[in-house]
């Protein structure tokens, strides 16, 4: 799978938690997968997916419940922002 087809597996998780069809530690387990599966060209993206990662793991077990699906979608949002900046807008 080439790192286009991964970053719009990323974008579709997204889309899916943002929707309330996937669970955070669903969306977890793709950005995870995602971040060890880009190729060498995509760094930034690899930090970004892992930053991603560490913070919806602190949201999931620091936050209050009522709090957690807020602190997820700003951050998944800005995950999104970021990848469809680094794809040019293609996804």
């Amino acid at each position: 799978m080439g790192n286009s087809d991964l970053m719009s597996s990323i974008m579709e998780a997204i889309r899916g938690y943002l929707a309330g069809e996937t669970s955070l530690g669903g969306t977890q387990a793709i950005l995870e997968a995602n971040a060890t599966a880009l190729e060498g060209s995509e760094e930034g993206l690899k930090t970004e997916l892992r930053d991603a990662d560490a913070e919806l793991e602190r949201i999931q077990h620091a936050m209050r419940i009522d709090e957690q699906r807020a602190a997820a979608e700003t951050r998944l949002e800005a995950l999104a922002r970021y990848i469809q900046d680094a794809a040019g807008e293609r996804l």
